[in-house]
């Protein structure tokens, strides 16, 4: 019975739909469980983020601690050890600062004699490791958490001591920083519902939670056995609350002066597989319903499609058994193994007929000829209105699908921008720190591979340009910075970098000489002109014969211009297909090739050579070779420009006086960017750095210590930069002191408007270092 049942074709053509199915249900499983990795990565991502901002927060709060330390320790009170003066500032201080639970005067044998917080006895801090590290090192010093012994709170000291003109500590000033400052920068975040923030001390006892924090302080963190003796990382676990958690962790400050106390981010397990499951069972139960459908569907297209025509033919059979010579399948419609049948039995029946009647056979083939050309025209003319009906809808679907693309490209665009502004900003790191590496005496294998990383780093910064290029085009936003460009430099550098591609292809480069070449200038953006050239020259050399020659030439052209010809000996372009050349993604063939490439960079470089005010073209002869040529508007080289000006050429700096101290002020409130200038200042021995994290801070620093140097971030957490050079050419004490300006806004707009307010440079992020440490040097030595 079983195999009667799949004897069907019913049954048979079910089961062929049913397997089909199956590849759509295999492919949604698996999409759903790439969207449940790409959410988990998405929550590591966004709990390692709070957790090193909540570090950085930290390192925030201590560098402003220190500073304001310091001018607790020149305060007339403080000095003169009188306590109940001192402890009356103090206590009106600490209702300023709610982020310190004490503040804290100590004289040098540890007795506490100035004290905000009232204590009941006397209270002796000699025992304190960070106030023995403090009279030993006579210098900031950060202790790890404890319990303050006035307030009972928990809390991080922070120490800094007073000196008299011998050296000798006279006063220690302390701050005792309040954990509350986890719950203001927790509520700041917005941390997701269920979302909790800890942090430990060495042991693993809770010294802060948010949110609940009185709740769980002093209580063990079930969870400490996957951070303890780690620096940083991620786990999943459950809280001190039985709630199981993705956490992420890192260490609080530097573990020697902290003492090791960690701070964790912890996102609910629940919330970050939520949103996958309810799509997981949304498709699985939209594509299950699918199934049913198209079983339906098949199950009744089978009966109309086959079945019938079956069950037609069996008919005919039937009738031709009992005598019914005039019996017909019809006219065959859609061919096939069923339309042969039929035929085979219209023909069988004909030839039966013919023998009994040969007038009515000719009569009946008349008749039926008839009827079959009726219903052939009748067949027809539905063909074509269904033809036109598939025609219109084939027109309606292609223009939803042009505007649904137009609108792809769209978000494409702004999503390129964006990622592209965000990946420059690490960048900086990464080309920063490998180019201080590279001015170390290294190994020829280290040295080898610091060269790696500068050429991995500055290979993804040009292709984040490039991609940045393609957005901005598509999206109209191109910005360049036109400036005379030297042609010979450019067409130089542009062949060197071309050269080893020819080599390893056996291509020739070969370039005209011409005598005034050296002193020719085009108004250009020289990265944007020597991009141009690059694209050109690297498909001359691709699309070229082995042993071949590309030759770059350079010609007056008509209208005060310049042009640059790239020709190669290649195959050379038809007539037919040069208009399509320079249509985006159109490579004529060259993937067939074997060629690599994406079909941009002709339409690209059009696009380039149009925004900078020139034009670009092609010369081509099939079987000789191709022409490609830039035509730019000629320009006035700046040594010309100065000295028609009147404009005497600056001397080098003298820079003999290297001895004598130099003092450089950084208002940067990036910590990796501010590192960065310490390591850089590191190679200047007499440069002394002064950072400053916020702007006020950095316009009264610049007023005390009058350095020699300023240098301004413009986006700052407090004030505007701009506005801070403003103050800063403002006031009699500044007005003197140099500023560089150093931002990730590279549009020239933004730095000539700096430059003109004052600024006497601007430089641009990721950091030029060797730029960076020659404006130094220029400004340095003139001090």
């Amino acid at each position: 019975m079983f195999r009667d049942v799949f004897s069907s074709l019913r049954v048979r053509l079910l089961l062929l739909v049913l397997l089909t199915s199956l590849p759509a249900f295999a492919i949604t499983i698996r999409a759903d469980l790439e969207q449940r990795r790409l959410g988990t990565r998405a929550a590591v991502e966004e709990t390692q983020r709070l957790v090193r901002t909540l570090a950085a927060e930290q390192d925030r709060i201590v560098g402003m601690t220190r500073y304001f330390l310091t001018a607790l320790a020149r305060l007339p009170e403080v000095r003169r050890l009188d306590g109940p003066a001192c402890s009356a500032l103090f206590a009106d201080l600490l209702r300023q600062y709610p982020a310190y639970s004490n503040l804290i005067a100590i004289e040098p044998d540890g007795d506490v004699f100035c004290s905000a917080v009232p204590s009941p006895r006397p209270v002796n801090l000699a025992d304190r490791p960070y106030f023995q590290r403090v009279l030993r090192t006579r210098d900031f010093v950060v202790g790890e958490y404890i319990i303050g012994r006035i307030t009972g709170l928990p809390n991080m000291p922070l120490v800094y001591p007073a000196l008299d003109e011998s050296g000798r500590v006279v006063v220690v000033v302390f701050a005792a920083l309040d954990l509350s400052w986890l719950n203001r920068v927790a509520t700041g975040v917005r941390l997701p519902e269920g979302a909790a923030v800890t942090i430990t001390d060495r042991e693993g006892v809770i010294l802060a939670r948010h949110p609940d924090s009185g709740r769980w302080v002093g209580r063990p963190a079930p969870f400490f056995n996957n951070i303890r003796g780690a620096g940083e990382g991620t786990f999943e676990a459950p809280g001190v609350d039985g709630v199981r958690r993705l956490y992420a962790f890192t260490t609080l400050g530097d573990p020697a002066r902290t003492g090791g106390a960690y701070v964790a981010v912890g996102f609910p397990v629940v919330q970050v597989y939520a949103a996958v499951n309810r799509i997981t069972a949304r498709n699985l139960a939209l594509l299950g319903l699918a199934a049913v459908l198209v079983l339906l569907l098949a199950w009744a297209a089978g009966d109309l499609l086959v079945l019938r025509r079956v069950r037609g033919l069996l008919d005919v059979i039937g009738r031709l058994k009992a005598g019914d010579l005039t019996a017909r399948s019809g006219p065959v419609r859609g061919g096939g193994e069923l339309g042969m049948l039929a035929a085979a039995f219209d023909e069988m029946a004909e030839a039966v007929q013919s023998r009994i009647a040969e007038r009515e056979r000719v009569e009946e083939e008349v008749r039926q000829l008839n009827l079959t050309l009726e219903q052939r025209i009748a067949d027809r003319t539905a063909q074509i209105e269904a033809a036109n009906r598939e025609l219109r809808q084939a027109r309606e679907g292609a223009e939803q699908a042009r505007t649904d693309a137009d609108r792809a490209n769209q978000a494409k665009s702004e999503f390129l921008s964006r990622m592209s502004h965000e990946l420059r900003t690490p960048l900086n790191a990464v080309l920063g720190f490998g180019q201080l590496l590279e001015m170390d005496d290294l190994t020829p294998t280290q040295r080898e591979g610091v060269a790696q990383i500068l050429k991995g780093g500055r290979h993804l910064l040009d292709l984040i340009n490039e991609v940045l290029d393609i957005a901005r085009i598509e999206a109209g936003r191109m910005s360049l910075s036109l400036e005379p460009v030297p042609v010979g430099a450019v067409i130089q550098e542009s062949m060197d970098l071309v050269a080893p591609l020819a080599s390893e292809r056996h291509v020739h480069l070969l370039r005209a000489e011409t005598d005034d070449i050296s002193d020719r200038f085009v108004l250009a953006d020289r990265q944007r002109l020597k991009q141009v050239l690059l694209n050109l020259l690297s498909n001359a050399v691709k699309f070229n014969r082995q042993e071949g020659t590309v030759s770059l030439s350079y010609q007056e052209a008509p209208g005060a211009r310049v042009r640059i010809g790239v020709r190669d000996t290649g195959p050379g372009i038809p007539p037919e297909k040069i208009g399509r050349l320079f249509e985006p993604f159109e490579r004529l063939g060259a993937e067939q090739a074997g060629v690599e490439g994406t079909g941009l960079g002709l339409a690209l470089s059009r696009r380039l050579a149009e925004a900078m005010g020139g034009a670009l073209g092609v010369e081509s002869e099939a079987g000789v070779g191709s022409t490609f040529w830039v035509d730019l508007p000629s320009a006035e080289s700046p040594r010309q420009r100065l000295e028609r000006a009147g404009v005497a050429l600056p001397a080098p700096a003298d820079l003999d006086d290297s001895t004598r101290v130099r003092i450089v002020l950084c208002i940067e409130d990036n910590l990796s960017n501010v590192k960065l200038i310490q390591h850089l200042l590191a190679h200047r021995p007499e440069v002394r750095l002064i950072p400053a994290m916020q702007g006020r801070l950095g316009l009264e620093l610049a007023r005390e210590h009058r350095p020699h140097l300023v240098l301004l971030d413009i986006h700052l957490p407090d004030i505007p930069g701009d506005e801070v050079l403003r103050l800063l050419q403002e006031s009699p004490k500044t007005q003197g002191i140099p500023v560089v300006v150093i931002s990730a806004d590279a549009t020239p707009g933004q730095a000539g408007r700096l430059i003109e307010a004052g600024a006497r440079d601007y430089l641009t992020k990721p950091l030029d270092v060797r730029r960076l440490m020659g404006v130094l040097d220029s400004i340095l030595g003139q001090a």
